[in-house]
């Protein structure tokens, strides 16, 4: 049940960013990051992060990375 509200809750953010994106996002390309896309000044959503393009995003200003991928992927990617 816990799991099943937080996949609803997470689609239903990430809905609601999709259309937020569109209306005011700015792609840009950032080495080590797939999709990175600017929302707003300090906010920013994208695709596969690799674990050596954290220094350049603390570098534009961001602070903290949300990582949504399962504990599985995570042990295949071999990064946490």
């Amino acid at each position: 049940m816990t799991r099943t509200l937080f996949c609803a809750a997470t689609g239903v953010v990430m809905l609601a960013l999709a259309m937020r994106v569109e209306a005011q996002s700015m792609k840009k390309t950032v080495e080590g990051v797939t999709n990175f896309t600017q929302v707003e000044a300090t906010i920013a959503c994208a695709g596969a992060t690799k674990p050596s393009a954290i220094t350049s995003l603390k570098t534009l200003g961001y602070r903290t990375v949300v990582n949504l991928r399962m504990p599985q992927e995570m042990a295949r990617v071999g990064f946490d």
